[in-house]
């Protein structure tokens, strides 16, 4: 049985203007698929790797919601 989730995110204007989170993985860590706010496109682009910092959200839909630009 899964348990629901809620998950909250405090973003703000900031956060979509921060650059794109640039990590690298540990060797145990397997990279996901996370969005980021691209001030170049003006959209929500994909980005594969560790995650981290402010502007990286765990759905395309949650990054749309966030940065509505």
């Amino acid at each position: 049985i899964h348990e629901p989730v809620i998950l909250c995110i405090n973003s703000t204007g900031e956060d979509c203007e921060a650059q794109r989170p640039f990590t690298s993985c540990a060797p145990e860590v397997t990279p996901k698929l996370t969005y980021y706010y691209s001030n170049l496109t003006g959209q929500c682009e994909p980005d594969f790797g560790c995650g981290g910092g402010t502007n990286d959200f765990p759905s395309l839909e949650e990054c749309k919601l966030y940065c509505p630009y």
